[in-house]
């Protein structure tokens, strides 16, 4: 990710596909929390700027 403002965030369980024509569906695939959390301290610092909403 970076700082195109393209990007969206996905829901937590949602499911992002592109077919080969580049046609782009979402889909929440889970219905609760994942088990294990990303933290931001896990990524690295481009990764973790990338995460802060401006």
């Amino acid at each position: 990710m970076d700082e195109d403002p393209g990007w969206t965030p996905l829901r937590s369980g949602e499911l992002l596909h592109v077919d080969r024509n580049l046609t782009v569906s979402r889909e929440v695939v889970l219905d609760r929390p994942p088990r294990d959390l990303i933290h931001l301290d896990d990524l690295d610092s481009r990764a973790a700027a990338a995460q802060h909403e401006k």
